[in-house]
């Protein structure tokens, strides 16, 4: 069927509820991988449906059929089903596709209760670049304390200085992981703006903050002082 391109056949293997639907879960995945690599977008509405077939690895395979057709909107439906590897391999889809459209519906997964997912939607957006760094600001604002989290993250992979005052705010957050976090994404950015917020968060009431506020500060006069070194070298 792969060999001839046989679109109708293949989506009919993988059709829940379909008179032809495979019970072999091994031949539904070879199917949806079949259906992945052939450029007809025909493929797309089988693939969508396979993402609720019964069998996980299936489901899987379907996101990667998916991100091979490049087919956005249906990987941003996929972070929004119940199964949190399949929300994860589509975040890690997003983050690859490089569409800066996918920022808006990463942002809105940092609040995920599963935290590989939140991970993934970190790396996606960070992938993303320039696009995300005002949406991921706003996020510190957020109720969620593990959507905080997650932003302070993904804004210490991004390394934008815009983001220095807003985790500055968030040395303060109510959430010690929040706090935490944020100190370490004040090092990731090096900024010398950090440097009294951070000596400040050497008091905090938790071990990790303090740790965490004493790593950036240790980062930030090391690229400190390389910066002046590189200066005088030139």
């Amino acid at each position: 069927m792969l060999a001839n391109g046989d679109v109708e056949n293949l989506a009919r293997t993988v059709e829940i509820g379909g008179p032809d639907f495979d019970q072999d879960e091994n031949t539904r995945r070879e199917a949806v991988d079949a259906l992945g690599s052939l450029a007809d977008q025909r493929a797309i509405d089988p693939l969508i449906g396979a993402l609720q077939d019964e069998n996980e690895r299936v489901r899987l395979s379907a996101v990667a059929a998916l991100k091979r057709h490049a087919a956005f909107g249906p990987l941003v439906n996929a972070m929004r089903v119940n199964d949190s590897r399949v929300r994860r391999a589509a975040a890690e889809a997003l983050g690859q596709l490089g569409n800066p459209r996918a920022v808006q519906p990463l942002t809105e997964t940092l609040a995920d209760d599963d935290r590989r997912v939140r991970t993934a939607s970190v790396e996606a957006l960070a992938k993303l670049g320039e696009p995300s760094t005002d949406p991921v600001i706003r996020e510190l604002q957020v109720t969620n304390s593990q959507a905080r989290r997650a932003a302070a993250e993904a804004l210490g992979q991004l390394g934008n200085p815009r983001a220095v005052e807003p985790l500055v705010e968030a040395l303060t957050d109510s959430y010690k992981n929040v706090r935490e976090v944020a100190a370490w994404a004040l090092g990731q950015l090096g900024d010398s703006r950090a440097l009294n917020p951070l000596n400040e968060a050497l008091k905090d009431n938790s071990q990790r903050v303090q740790k965490a506020a004493a790593h950036a500060l240790k980062k930030i006069a090391s690229k400190s002082s390389h910066d002046k070194h590189s200066i005088t070298v030139t």
